[in-house]
């Protein structure tokens, strides 16, 4: 018998991780499901094997058991989005539901900022997104990137910072450089 299915999920990783199933009816804990969706989201619909997916959600426990949890998972999982979830017994993807990461479209926004001419227009547009770029709550879930989707991001913020420094220095607007120093300390980039 099919199942509904659930188009989008919105989740957010910057500054207090959280997760939405469709239209933010629903509130996923980042801590159980939330991890398991978030580690399918970020495969972009690439297949992963059963096994590499359980040792990567459950690495200190031994494999039968991390292939017990992923079963109870993935059966929760279907019943909260129904087919979206393809799995046979070697490999589990998602396909067919949207997952709108805050990271990625708060890099969309960074990355023109960064293409933008104007020295000064640049600077105020990044630093429009300081908060952004504080944030390091996503660094929690890097173990699940294994398509690289939060190590772009953190490029981008590096990047974006080395920008507002720049400007500050040659500008000698030494309340901008403390600003971007400000940055660097809270992200632990020092």
């Amino acid at each position: 018998m099919p199942t509904r299915c659930i188009s989008e999920v919105e989740v957010q990783l910057n500054l207090e991780p959280s997760m939405w199933i469709g239209d933010r009816t629903q509130l996923i804990s980042m801590r159980g499901l939330g991890r398991v969706i978030l580690f399918l989201g970020l495969l972009e619909g690439a297949s992963v094997s059963r096994t590499k997916m359980a040792r990567a959600l459950w690495p200190g426990e031994p494999n039968e058991v991390a292939a017990n949890r992923l079963r109870v998972s993935l059966t929760r999982l279907r019943a909260l989005i129904g087919d979206s979830v393809i799995a046979d017994r070697n490999h589990i993807r998602l396909l067919g539901t949207t997952i709108r990461l805050d990271l990625v479209e708060i890099e969309e926004r960074l990355r023109e900022a960064l293409d933008e001419v104007d020295s000064k227009l640049q600077f105020e547009t990044l630093k429009m997104h300081s908060e952004s770029l504080r944030g390091t709550a996503w660094r929690e879930y890097s173990d699940l990137d294994t398509a690289g989707i939060l190590q772009n991001w953190d490029r981008t913020c590096r990047k974006s910072i080395r920008q507002l420094m720049q400007y500050a220095v040659q500008t000698q607007d030494w309340d901008a450089v403390d600003f971007a120093w400000q940055i660097m300390l809270d992200r632990g980039d020092l």
